[in-house]
C-alpha cells in the first residue's frame, strides 16, 4: 500500500476505516532516524482523528511515560503561545517553549498553514522541525496545504523528508 515516500490514504470509507488503516501504517519499531507523518488533504477528510488516532497507537505501543508524555498542540494556539511568550515569565520563554516542544519522542503539529503566515511564524515553525530532526524525534504534521502551497521553502524542504499520508474522499463533516 505504502509507495517510498508517499501514501494515497483513501478516507471515504469512513472514519473507523480510515483509523484503522492509519494504525495499520504506522511503523512496528521506531526507526534510528525517527519517524515523521505529514497528513495532507481538504477540510473535513479526518487528519487531525487520523493523527490522534496515530497518538494513541503510539501511546499503546509504548505506555505513557511521564517523564517523556507525548503531545498534541494545535499549531495556531501554539504560535499565539510564542507570541504572548515576549510578556512572560522566563520560564515561559521563546527558548523554554522550544525546548518543551523538542522534548517529547512524539509530537503532533496539528492544522499547519492555518495561522496567519509571518516571517516570526515561518521562523518559529522551521526552528521546531530543526529542533526535532537534529535531536530525532518523531514529528506528525497535519495541514491543508500541498507541499508547493507553503510559503516558507525551508519549512517545506523539511516537510518533503516526512512519510506523506494524503487525505481524500468527502468532507465527512457535510459541507453545506
Amino acid at each position: 500500500m505504502a509507495k517510498a515516500n508517499d501514501l494515497h490514504f483513501l478516507y471515504d470509507c469512513g472514519i473507523r476505516k480510515g483509523l484503522l488503516n492509519a494504525r495499520e501504517y504506522y511503523p512496528r519499531q521506531k526507526s534510528l532516524d525517527g519517524y515523521n507523518i505529514l497528513i495532507s488533504g481538504g477540510n473535513g477528510r479526518g487528519k487531525t482523528t487520523a493523527a490522534a488516532a496515530l497518538l494513541m497507537h503510539d501511546i499503546d505501543r509504548r505506555g505513557h511515560d511521564l517523564h517523556n508524555p507525548s503531545l498534541f498542540r494545535f499549531v495556531p494556539d501554539l504560535l499565539t503561545d510564542f507570541q504572548a511568550s515576549f510578556d512572560r515569565m522566563e520560564s515561559d520563554t521563546e527558548k523554554g517553549l522550544l525546548w518543551e516542544l523538542n522534548r517529547p519522542d512524539l509530537l503532533v503539529l496539528d492544522d499547519y498553514g492555518a495561522e496567519i503566515q509571518s516571517r516570526y511564524t515561518q521562523r518559529i515553525f522551521l526552528q521546531i522541525l530543526e529542533n526535532r530532526l537534529g535531536d530525532r524525534k518523531r514529528t506528525i504534521v497535519t495541514t491543508n496545504l500541498n507541499l508547493a502551497e507553503i510559503p516558507d521553502q525551508r519549512v517545506a524542504s523539511r516537510l518533503s523528508q516526512f512519510k506523506r499520508l494524503r487525505m481524500t474522499g468527502p468532507d465527512w463533516r457535510g459541507t453545506k
